[in-house]
């Protein structure tokens, strides 16, 4: 972190009648963390919100929940960025396919109206967190930056998330992030009919939800599984 922020910040408010700092909000900001975004999260941060700006534009709905919806799947693509071989479940239903899903169910099935359980690949709530709480920095750093708002973004040290400085007007913003994803959209790849072998027998197709594991997972072309409406709904 810049140290001059905390030297800065804390000047321009002892100066300040109305504002008395106490020694718990200093030594939050004393603890504050610079925040350095990989090229990963600057490009993709950036590429997100230039989106929901232009399908705001297109008046299907606002840009607040654009922008929301834009978070989230930010948040999204760094779970799946660890994925691993294992965890997938075959369904037979339909053409064959390859989930990973992030729930109890198989997503197509659910769809139609049908209940497969399949073992969810859900993150824990702590990895969660962590990775809400830094990447919420990261967008809110690009979109202050796209508003053209002169805004500072550290990153916070326990119990403050993240602190947000204005330097024009000396305040600061200390934040605690509770987080909670709004969707986990599942992935899924073709696959070739399973065939299984009963004593012996000729092959025959899998009929049934199984687990499987993902050979091909560096090597496939992945997609989200995005259920669609048959009529739009404009909020």
């Amino acid at each position: 972190m810049s140290e001059e922020f905390p030297k800065i910040f804390e000047e321009a408010l002892s100066e300040s009648s109305e504002v008395e700092i106490s020694d718990w909000v200093k030594g939050a900001i004393e603890k504050a963390r610079e925040l350095v975004m990989s090229p990963y999260e600057d490009e993709l941060s950036s590429t997100l919100i230039q989106s929901a700006f232009d399908y705001a534009e297109s008046g299907y709905c606002s840009s607040n929940m654009a922008l929301a919806a834009a978070f989230d799947l930010f948040v999204t693509a760094q779970y799946y960025s660890n994925l691993t071989h294992k965890g997938w479940h075959y369904c037979p239903i339909g053409e064959p396919a390859l989930f990973f899903p992030f729930t109890n169910v198989c997503p197509r099935c659910a769809l139609n109206g049908s209940f497969h359980f399949e073992m969810a690949n859900k993150p824990g709530s702590g990895s969660i967190g962590q990775a809400t709480s830094r990447l919420l920095s990261v967008f809110l750093t690009q979109l202050f930056a796209r508003m053209g708002r002169d805004f500072r973004v550290y990153r916070g040290f326990e119990p403050i998330d993240m602190l947000i400085y204005d330097e024009h007007k000396n305040v600061v913003l200390l934040a605690e992030i509770k987080a909670a994803p709004l969707a986990t959209l599942p992935l899924v790849i073709p696959s070739d009919e399973m065939t299984e072998s009963v004593n012996g027998e000729e092959p025959i197709p899998v009929s049934s939800h199984s687990p499987s594991d993902n050979p091909f997972l560096t090597s496939s072309e992945l997609f989200l599984f995005l259920p669609l409406r048959k009529e739009f709904i404009r909020y």
